[in-house]
C-alpha cells in the first residue's frame, strides 16, 4: 500500500461522519501504548490536524488495516471501471451499461456509498460516473418495463384469440349435439330397458347374497358364543393360577426380608469380629515394637 496522510476534516467528508466521531476513532488508536496513528498522543486533533499511519511496516503487519487496504482497492477498481465506461460514453464509443456490470455497480454503490471528495483521490469525473450509472439504471428498468409490458400485450392478445376459438368451438359442438340428439334419444331407451332387466337380476342375486351372509353370521355367532365361553373359562382359571402366584410371590419375599436381616446381622457381626482383629493386630505391633525396643536396650547395656 502506499502512505496517504490527510487531512482530518478530509476524512470526515470522506466517510459522511462528524469531525467528532472521527476524532473518537483516531484518539483510539493513537492512545498510548497503541500508537498506530499519528500525530502523537499529546498533540491535539482538530480539522485541520494530518492524520497518517506512524510507521510503513504497520501496513504488512496490521491484519485488520490490510484488509480495509484490500477492500478500498477493490473499491477503487470499481470506480475507475465506472469512470472509464462514463468517459467513453461521453465520445460515443461505448453503451450504457446493463447487467452484470450494472447490478454490481449499483451494489457497490449502495455499500461503499461513495462521495466526491473520497472520489476526487482517484479521478475528479465523479459527477460524470454517477450519471452514468443513473442513466444506466434508469434506461435498464424502463428496458424492463417496456417488456413487461409487451408481455402483457402478447398474453392479452392470446386471450383474445383463445376466447375467439373457443366460441367458434362451442358453437360447432351445439351443432353436433343438436343433430346426434334425437339418434340418441332411442339408444337411451333401449339402454334404459337393458339397465332395468340387469338391476332386476341384480337384485334377485343380491337377496340370494342377503340369506347366505345371514345364515353365515348366525353360524359365527353360535360359534362365537362358544368361544367366549371357553375364554371365560379360561380367564378363571388363568386368574386362580394368579392368584397362587400371587401368594407364593409374598411368601418369597417374606423370606427374602428374613434372610436380608440375617445378612445384615452377619455382616455387622463380621464387622464387630475384624476391628477386634483390626485391633488385636495393633497391639501385637506395638508389642513387637516394644519387645524389639528393650531388646536394643538389653544389647545396648550389655555393651556398655
Amino acid at each position: 500500500g502506499i502512505r496517504r496522510p490527510t487531512k482530518l476534516n478530509d476524512i470526515s467528508e470522506i466517510a459522511s461522519a462528524h469531525p467528532n466521531e472521527v476524532v473518537n476513532v483516531v484518539e483510539s488508536f493513537r492512545m498510548v501504548g497503541r500508537t498506530f496513528l499519528m500525530p502523537p498522543p499529546n498533540v491535539p486533533l482538530d480539522k485541520d490536524s494530518i492524520v497518517d499511519i506512524s510507521h510503513e511496516s504497520l501496513m504488512r503487519v496490521w491484519v485488520r488495516c490490510k484488509e480495509w487496504v484490500e477492500e478500498e482497492g477493490e473499491s477503487v477498481k470499481m470506480y475507475a471501471r465506472l469512470s472509464e465506461a462514463a468517459a467513453m460514453y461521453q465520445i460515443g464509443k461505448t453503451g450504457l451499461w446493463r447487467p452484470p456490470d450494472l447490478q454490481v455497480a449499483i451494489n457497490w454503490k449502495q455499500k461503499q456509498k461513495p462521495n466526491l471528495i473520497w472520489a476526487q483521490r482517484y479521478d475528479p469525473a465523479f459527477e460524470r460516473a454517477m450519471v452514468f450509472l443513473e442513466s444506466s439504471r434508469i434506461a435498464y428498468e424502463e428496458e424492463q418495463r417496456s417488456k413487461e409490458r409487451l408481455q402483457k400485450r402478447q398474453v392479452q392478445r392470446a386471450k383474445y384469440t383463445a376466447i375467439i376459438v373457443g366460441l367458434i368451438a362451442i358453437i360447432a359442438l351445439f351443432a353436433g349435439i343438436f343433430g346426434s340428439l334425437k339418434a340418441d334419444e332411442a339408444e337411451k331407451q333401449k339402454a334404459i330397458a337393458e339397465k332395468s332387466l340387469e338391476e332386476a337380476r341384480k337384485a334377485e342375486a343380491d337377496a340370494k347374497e342377503q340369506r347366505q351372509i345371514a345364515l353365515n353370521q348366525r353360524n359365527d355367532a353360535d360359534a362365537a358364543r362358544k368361544k367366549a365361553l371357553k375364554e371365560e373359562e379360561n380367564a378363571k382359571r388363568s386368574a386362580a393360577l394368579a392368584l397362587a402366584e400371587k401368594q407364593r410371590a409374598e411368601d418369597a419375599l417374606k423370606e427374602a426380608e428374613k434372610q436380608k436381616v440375617l445378612a445384615q446381622r452377619s455382616a455387622n457381626e463380621a464387622k464387630k469380629q475384624k476391628d477386634a482383629a483390626d485391633k488385636q493386630k495393633e497391639l501385637a505391633l506395638e508389642n513387637e515394637k516394644k519387645a524389639k525396643k528393650a531388646q536394643e536396650e538389653a544389647e545396648t547395656n550389655k555393651k556398655g
